[in-house]
């Protein structure tokens, strides 16, 4: 048996006619260049316990191990590969019962084989060990990060010793945990199967730099700097707040340590007119007026975005949901004040009482990309917003009925009573300026005579975002029944997979709008279908739920790209990529339970029964 592992280019690794100047930035020694630019790896074999392995290193420290467990008859050679019709590539695969051809100065790529002899009906079990070291990456201009993890590991082969000497244990925790999941029969069986799978975002798209410079040094050292990038292939840029509004869930359940880390990002990076970052860096600062693209791994560059009417809720709601997961008291003291000055510049924006419940107008927001105004305001993008807006009116309320329940927690009783006067007067504008009869409308701006009739499928966000958080609704109870219910007959029903963004009020599809006449906002849906849950229509959010998966699962088989929007016609990708917001899923547990955020996370709850379970040990 053989196991061929592609190892990084000479420019990944740092090295490389490209890159010798950047090894040398690193403050790493370089070999002389040599053919060509080239830089001619380490290739050493060792023996740990059980470990067989061969670590493959370049002089940034950049490598990987690649070995076998319990064998005793291990070769190693250079990677196999099959061009076409390659004479010498098929030879070589051919031989590896006899020999693995010697690995050429310059290859990074490598092959571990292994003999096994087979008696009639005989079974036996081959593991193959890889592990890679990458402990810096290269940011904008000259940031370099270190890695979290060279904090415990040393290099590759230290990894690979370390899984060698605990698979057995780390497999067992991983079953256990999962068949906690795969064991709850009160959640469908594909909703079971896709909140495991959609943890591989995290991994996919995560980036923990260690406390150094260029991050400032409020990071903390046993904290690092967290964050996930938008999507790697498509949007790159670390962090996104609204990305992790909707994508953040699993951390605060799960990991909340690295919650915690982004959040002391969030409140470092913050701006002193209270606006929360809207990336730590990456290609959209590109966006704002006289805004530059940063390097799409960087952390030590933020931005303030355009979304700016959508920030500081999203700021709120993730530091929300972090207190309401750990009920660290502390930690709120610490970031009240960034809290409330994120409110405060919320509201400023756009003056006036009208303005509780809208996007900011044109003169104040901080880009107008492309020339079309009120574009990109809010997170829906790409569709203009003018004036006052349900969804942006609902977020708005949910922020203040959060932000009260915090300043009564910290003993601020006049701003508590403040955000209470910002709800009764948001809400009273909401329902008499928005309401249509069946629906709210999309918006509306009488000063410019802009209006919109049709029916935004996720008009409702604010009243999730409160059902979730454990505080009383934004909307009028029996408006939201009939708002649900003409949503389920216009934008559910014109859509196989999911919900169409937009609709019109007799249920006529819409033309020329943002995302396609059928598109549908794959986190926005799982939103929408707990909305449902939550408001006793489980059977309707359930099969808004499941037609969605589908949608991703099954006919284009994205379930390991997370697409960001789908047509809801054909089920076929729109746009994006591994996209972290679709964690967002994990919030459906709590909603088919009727539970809130820290009703899910209390004792004997799903997530505490999977934390329980996947506990063992320390690695030795």
């Amino acid at each position: 048996m053989a196991f061929s592992f592609p190892g990084p280019t000479q420019a990944e690794a740092q090295i490389g006619p490209a890159s010798l100047r950047a090894s040398r930035l690193f403050g790493f020694p370089v070999n002389e260049p040599v053919a060509d630019g080239l830089v001619a790896p380490t290739r050493e074999v060792s023996q740990d316990g059980e470990l067989t392995c061969l670590t493959v290193t370049v002089p940034t420290r950049t490598g990987y191990t690649l070995g076998a467990l319990g064998e005793d008859r291990v070769r190693f050679g250079e990677g196999l590969w099959v061009n076409g019709y390659d004479y010498v590539s098929s030879q070589h695969w051919s031989q590896v019962a006899n020999h693995l051809q010697r690995a050429a100065p310059y290859d990074l790529d490598s092959a571990v084989s292994v003999d096994v002899d087979l008696s009639a009906g005989e079974d036996r079990v081959v593991r193959f060990v890889l592990a890679w070291y990458s402990p810096l990456w290269k940011g904008e201009k000259t940031n370099v990060y270190s890695r979290m993890y060279t904090d415990k590991w040393s290099d590759s082969r230290d990894a690979a010793q370390t899984l060698g000497r605990n698979h057995a244990a780390m497999l067992k925790r991983t079953i256990a945990w999962q068949e906690v999941i795969y064991g709850e029969e009160a959640l469908p069986d594909y909703l079971r199967d896709s909140l495991i799978n959609i943890f591989h975002l995290i991994t996919k798209t995560g980036y923990w730099a260690m406390a150094r410079p260029p991050i400032p040094d409020w990071c903390r050292r046993d904290e690092g700097l967290f964050g996930m990038n938008e999507s790697p292939r498509e949007c790159t840029q670390m962090e996104c707040i609204p990305c992790s509004f909707y994508g953040s869930i699993p951390l605060v359940y799960f990991f909340p340590d690295l919650a915690r880390s982004t959040l002391r990002g969030y409140k470092g990076y913050q701006y002193p007119d209270g606006g929360p970052p809207w990336i730590f860096g990456g290609i959209t600062a590109a966006e704002v007026d006289g805004g530059v693209a940063t390097d799409p791994c960087d952390m030590a560059t933020p931005s303030p975005g355009y979304q700016s009417t959508m920030n500081g809720p999203a700021y709120i709601d993730m530091f929300d949901r972090y207190w309401q997961r750990t009920g660290d008291d502390s930690l709120l003291k610490d970031f009240y004040e960034s809290l409330k000055k994120a409110v405060v510049y919320t509201v400023n924006l756009r003056p006036g009482p009208e303005g509780l419940i809208s996007v900011p107008a044109g003169d104040r927001n901080p880009t107008q990309p492309h020339g079309t105004p009120g574009l990109l305001l809010e997170w829906f993008e790409s569709n203009p917003w003018f004036g006052m807006t349900p969804h942006v009116g609902g977020v708005h309320l949910a922020m203040f009925r959060m932000v009260e329940r915090l300043a009564r927690s910290v003993g601020d009783a006049a701003f508590a009573t403040q955000c209470r006067e910002w709800i009764e007067t948001g809400s009273k504008i909401l329902e008499s300026k928005l309401w249509a009869g069946n629906h709210y409308l999309a918006y509306r701006e009488p000063e410019k005579n802009k209006r919109s009739d049709l029916g935004f499928a996720f008009q409702l966000d604010g009243e999730w975002m409160t059902r979730y958080h454990g505080l009383s609704g934004v909307f009028r109870e029996d408006r939201v029944s009939v708002t649900l219910k003409t949503i389920e007959d216009t934008n559910v029903s014109l859509n196989r997979y999911g919900a169409a963004n937009f609709a019109h009020p007799d249920g006529k599809p819409v033309k020329n709008v943002a995302y396609g006449t059928y598109g549908n906002f794959v986190p926005e849906i799982f939103i929408l279908a707990a909305t449902y849950i939550y408001n006793g229509r489980r059977d309707l959010g359930l099969r808004i739920l499941k037609s969605c998966l589908e949608g991703i699962a099954l006919t284009q088989g994205d379930l390991w790209t997370q697409p960001n929007v789908v047509s809801g016609d054909t089920g076929k990708r729109i746009y994006g990529s591994d996209y972290y917001q679709n964690m967002i899923l994990w919030a459906l547990p709590a909603a088919l339970a009727d539970h809130d955020l820290r009703q899910a996370c209390a004792s004997g709850s799903l997530v505490d029964r999977i934390l329980q379970a996947g506990k063992g040990p320390a690695l030795v």
